[in-house]
């Protein structure tokens, strides 16, 4: 990457790592949260308008998100809830410098994902240290443009400055014997001047150079080029699983799913008229089998997945069959939902809400309209939208944390 003004670049990248240490050495998070996260991107954008680099317009999409989980992660003071807020701020973060001058997040694959983490996790050492290190190319432009100049007037008040420091010194001496209430003022601004360099600022110093450093790479991966050409979702994805093996799979699948939800049917919906008859206590029924349930309608969906990437049809009509097989195994998967949410339902109304119950609460009734898109995007055969779909299941269970606010829920349901 070419830089208009590479010494700019880096002192802007400084300011940032300095307003994060400002914000946060000693200091409670609240507000700096969503501060810092507004000053980092901001100074972000500024650069990348004085280096000429054109911003994506659909990139812009992503400050609302960001904006909404930083600004709310203030009122809430529920542990999971602020970590939720601060993992997704970071992915959407991570998402913007990828994206920033090609703006097609939105029609990223799971491989995007993944690779961005990456990218990103090592584009520090190897972005910022290829900028502190001048390359052949730009010593040798140096060496061609090199033209007899006068220094710099910053350079010149600095040499001064410098070779002032002994003579100073040695006057400073002879008025300090000579008068004691300067010499004792004297004193005060070397014990000042002490503090500036204390071991605290040392270490501030320290951390506001890392911080430079993870800036510095971050910024250069997402200037340097647009990230978005030439990805995973542009490329075909080789089709390997047969229609008769798909349709063998998926019917075995749901015949098992039937065959359970049909023998389990009067412990699934029994509910308190069944503790007697399975020998459980409250807990024990309401516990039993529930992280299995959630879990095997996470796996079905991805099994769902799956196949419509990678099964070949024969033609459009093993295409429908296909499709409405997925969409009846994730229709199944509603009543698996449901007896769950039935479960957690009874454990709630013998002890009470507790924040873990209402993430499960939550997340089952996000998990539902989730379900809903699968089967959507499974008809329209709009592969390329999955893992956007998971993006938003993911904020949309986050957001609804935010909104809901946990803590008070719960106070208000076990007082009534």
């Amino acid at each position: 990457m070419k830089y208009k003004n590479k010494s700019r670049f880096f002192w802007l990248t400084f300011l940032a790592a300095t307003i994060i240490n400002l914000l946060y050495w000693d200091q409670v998070e609240g507000i700096s949260f969503p501060i810092t996260i507004f000053a980092v991107i901001g100074i972000g954008f500024w650069m990348a308008k004085l280096e000429g680099i054109k911003v994506a317009k659909s990139t812009y999409w992503l400050l609302l998100p960001i904006a909404f989980f930083s600004i709310f992660n203030v009122f809430r003071m529920e542990p999971q809830t602020q970590f939720l807020n601060h993992v997704i701020v970071f992915l959407l973060m991570m998402i913007l410098a990828n994206t920033l001058r090609g703006g097609l997040w939105w029609q990223y694959g799971f491989g995007e994902y993944v690779s961005i983490v990456f990218k990103l996790l090592f584009s520090p050492f190897t972005k910022s240290f290829s900028f502190l290190k001048k390359n052949k190319k730009e010593e040798s432009e140096e060496k061609e443009n090199e033209k007899p100049k006068e220094k710099s007037v910053g350079f010149r008040i600095l040499i001064g400055f410098l070779f002032s420091i002994p003579i100073l010194l040695i006057f400073a001496a002879l008025f300090s014997s000579a008068d004691a209430v300067f010499a004792e003022g004297l004193e005060g601004i070397f014990e000042l001047i002490g503090e500036l360099f204390s071991t605290e600022f040392i270490w501030r110093l320290i951390v506001i150079l890392f911080f430079t450093f993870i800036l510095l790479g971050v910024w250069i991966f997402s200037f340097s080029k647009n990230n978005d050409k030439n990805t995973l979702f542009s490329k075909e994805d080789e089709k390997f699983i047969g229609f008769i093996e798909t349709l063998v799979i998926q019917s075995s699948v749901i015949l098992l799913f039937i065959s359970f939800i049909f023998v389990q049917f009067r412990y699934f919906f029994g509910g308190k008229t069944n503790i007697n008859f399975t020998g459980y206590t409250y807990a024990e029924y309401a516990r039993n089998g529930f992280n299995e349930l959630v879990f095997t309608v996470v796996l079905s969906i991805a099994l769902v997945i799956f196949f419509s990437f990678y099964s070949k049809y024969n033609d459009e009509k093993g295409k429908k069959i296909i499709t409405g097989l997925s969409t009846f195994l994730i229709s199944l998967n509603f009543v698996l939902l449901y007896s769950a949410m039935l479960r957690l339902n009874l454990y709630e109304v013998a002890y009470g809400f507790s924040r873990v119950r209402t993430y499960t609460h939550i997340f089952i009734i996000c998990m539902a309209f989730y379900l809903i898109a699968v089967i959507a995007i499974d008809w329209f055969k709009k592969q390329k939208f999955y893992a956007f779909s998971v993006l938003l299941f993911a904020m949309t269970f986050i957001a609804a944390l935010n909104i809901v606010n946990v803590d008070r829920l719960i106070v208000s349901k076990n007082i009534d």
